[in-house]
């Protein structure tokens, strides 16, 4: 396994090796954030229950036991780090030394298989039948609603947001980009759904803001 670390104007293919696996790797990375602030890379590894963390040059630092397999990460500022995993959703706050757990939720049996931070919401994707989006308290990890997706059934939807109100799901076993606006206090108002097709596989997404004003929503396959 291996992170490629890339920026504007490489061709395809030019990305280096940014981490590997081994003993101060990674095993199974799935969601992976970057640190406000420091820059650090956080990868959510899969098969050791753990997260790994990486300098700005790809450098290993450190990581720490999750307890749950975990399939993502998520930042709400540089001291604020959420995980989320196999039934599991956890806060860890930045002490000045290590990261401490804030709070942990079981979410009874549900996979939680991405998070986000959108505009101070914290929202879980959930690999339910059909699949659901959870809006949590970021202080205490209660739910405040959820909805479902508009995916299919048991769909790994891992997703990003962007200034405007918009969170955009990928839809992997349905084979399809959406969009979800949301209203002011981050639950949905209106649903479309961008792309769709048989060979459309979307594996991640990332948005980037482009002038402050407009963006591109970059499909990871």
């Amino acid at each position: 396994y291996r992170i490629r670390k890339g920026t504007n104007g490489l061709a395809p293919g030019a990305f280096p090796v940014f981490a590997t696996n081994g003993p101060t790797g990674m095993n199974k990375p799935r969601g992976i954030a970057v640190r406000p602030g420091s820059g650090e890379l956080y990868v959510a590894e899969w098969e050791d229950s753990e997260v790994s963390w990486y300098d700005t040059a790809g450098t290993y630092l450190n990581k720490f036991n999750f307890g749950y397999n975990a399939n993502d990460v998520a930042f709400a500022g540089e001291n604020e780090m959420y995980v989320v995993g196999a039934n599991y959703a956890k806060r860890y706050d930045w002490n000045g030394t290590v990261w401490t757990q804030a709070w942990s939720v079981n979410l009874g049996g549900q996979n939680s298989m991405a998070a986000e931070v959108v505009n101070g919401q914290l929202y879980i994707s959930l690999q339910t039948d059909p699949s659901k989006i959870l809006r949590v308290n970021r202080s205490n990890g209660a739910i405040l609603s959820s909805w479902y997706s508009g995916g299919v059934a048991s769909t790994f939807v891992p997703f990003t947001g962007d200034s405007r109100g918009n969170l955009y799901l990928s839809d992997s076993l349905g084979n399809s980009l959406m969009a979800i606006k949301v209203d002011s206090n981050g639950d949905p108002v209106d649903f479309c759904r961008l792309a769709s097709g048989t060979l459309a596989y979307p594996g991640w997404l990332v948005w980037e803001q482009i002038n402050h004003n407009q963006g591109t929503v970059i499909v990871i396959k």
